[in-house]
């Protein structure tokens, strides 16, 4: 099962009623086999599947190997509401900001409303800052700069109050300029990466367009924007799992792509996502229409063909015309009447292909695909087991199995997506029922029901004689029993947060 799976990615993964773990054959694969095994799991089980841009290589690049899309700068990574926030915080927690951090008490001030017509306080200016309604530095610095006025025209020059105010822009002053440095510092030293290389031919790749690394020029998406183009226009969709293309001719909505993945044609969601409560309905399904409202030239006819006349004949009698199955373009019939010299003279006129209109060759649905002899395989069946790709992970520990079935050697469990060791976590042994404690309290005797103990987890626990730490335990999910290490646990509930975000 796991060598037929790595030929066949309709049996990945080996499973017979759940996911088989390598760990219960790898003691009869060979080392090729088991790492032939780890990497083609590792392709089938990515969704954003990357592959080398290189032609002759065109190798699968493990997600581990692919750095994340890379912002233009560092210093875009840090906005400008963040920078600014981040010195206003530190500028209000200084001893200079103690008399300015908050609304004066008025009624300690006699005359303060008559003297400043506009207060600012750090409080204020912190909201302003969490806001974003500081559009530049200069903004800032202009409320900062009014705490100042303020303290000097109401307090006079030379007051502690005013000496302080000054102090507070001083410090406004430092942790700006640090800021701007650390800023300039760390787009000196600290490049983002913006290339990688292929793990097996070693060719450079952009990180952003993941096309061959092309130096300072912009990245050129045209080849795939054309290619998304023409799926469309044919009628085509991605396979949510290996991102092939698909077209469905006939049939209900639930697809088995060759992949093995199982999803529905309308929402293009796992069928254990959908479960037929997808209402799209995609009108172009079963038969094509051009823009007359006319069936697609590569349809068949609703009147019955006269004898003799092909059904990709459009009209009938001499003159008609034909579609050449491999390029789509017209071509004339021989005449169907006994005398050629009776036929009347047409003079084809041909436009070049390029300005023909496209003929959609998969079109037709129903009407075309389903009563002819071509064998699209049986209808897809609801598997049993739960597709791991599309599951919605609920790990917990993995406890050593103690079923009375056979799981392999437990002690060589591997992480299913970074394939590092991993080991299950020995069940506590259950304590023996205690008895009812019984009291005596004003005369009568009160019952304490027996609570079972709790567990309380340990940094280490013992499987065998191996002592097992706390980031080497082996956690499972509920669902599709998919086995993981807690940094990959960390990762997939990461990136299902991000999906329903």
């Amino acid at each position: 099962m796991f060598t037929g799976a790595t030929k066949d990615s309709t049996r990945m993964p080996p499973r017979c009623c759940t996911f088989l773990q390598i760990h219960t054959a790898v003691a009869t694969l060979t080392d090729k086999e088991a790492s032939e095994y780890r990497a083609k799991l590792d392709e089938w089980i990515t969704l954003d599947k990357v592959y080398c841009p290189a032609s002759a290589c065109s190798a699968f690049i493990s997600e581990k190997n692919v750095p994340p899309i890379p912002t233009d700068s560092a210093v875009a990574a840090r906005s400008l509401k963040s920078v600014l926030g981040g010195i206003v915080d530190k500028v209000s927690t200084s001893p200079a900001a103690r008399f300015f951090r908050g609304e004066p008490d008025i009624t300690m001030l006699p005359g303060y409303s008559a003297v400043v017509t506009k207060h600012i306080d750090l409080g204020a200016i912190a909201a302003y800052a969490e806001a974003g309604r500081y559009a530049s530095v200069n903004a800032l610095t202009r409320d900062m700069n009014m705490i100042v006025t303020n303290a000097l025209t109401y307090n006079k020059a030379g007051h502690p109050v005013a000496n302080t105010a000054k102090q507070l822009f001083d410090r406004y002053l430092e942790e700006l300029a640090a800021a701007m440095d650390k800023m300039v510092g760390t787009s000196l030293t600290a490049p983002v990466q913006a290339i990688f290389a292929c793990p097996t031919c070693h060719i450079g790749i952009c990180a952003k367009c993941r096309q061959v690394e092309h130096g300072k020029s912009p990245c050129d998406t045209t080849a795939g924007d054309a290619e998304l183009a023409m799926l469309k226009t044919y009628g085509y969709k991605r396979c949510p799992l290996c991102k092939h293309a698909v077209r469905k001719m006939f049939g209900c909505s639930h697809m088995q792509c060759v992949c093995g993945s199982h999803w529905c044609w309308s929402c293009q969601r796992s069928t254990d996502q959908c479960e037929g409560s997808c209402d799209e309905v995609d009108s172009a399904d079963d038969e094509d229409v051009d823009s007359d409202g006319d069936i697609a030239p590569d349809e068949p006819l609703d009147e019955p063909l006269e004898e003799g006349e092909d059904e990709d004949d459009i009209g009938g009698g001499a003159g008609t015309m034909k579609l050449n199955p491999l390029d789509g373009r017209p071509e004339p019939l021989e005449s169907k009447l006994a005398d050629p010299g009776d036929a009347p003279q047409v003079k084809l006129d041909l436009a070049p292909a390029s300005e023909l209109r496209t003929v959609n060759l998969d079109g037709g649905g129903e009407r075309r695909w389903g009563g002819g002899e071509v064998n699209f395989g049986d209808e897809p069946e609801d598997e049993q087991y739960i597709q791991i790709w599309s599951c919605t992970h609920n790990f917990d520990l993995y406890y050593s199995k103690d079923d009375g079935h056979v799981h392999g050697d437990e002690t060589r469990m591997e992480c299913n997506t970074c394939f590092s060791k991993v080991l299950p976590t020995s069940r506590p042994a259950n304590p023996a029922p205690k008895q009812p404690v019984s009291t005596k309290k004003r005369g009568r005797h009160v019952h304490r029901p027996w609570q079972p103990p709790q567990v309380i987890a340990k940094p280490v626990v013992e499987v065998g004689a191996i002592v097992v730490k706390a980031e080497k335990k082996a956690w499972e999910c509920g669902h599709c029993r998919l086995v993981v290490c807690v940094g990959c646990r960390d990762k997939h509930k990461a990136r299902q947060s991000d999906e329903e975000g």
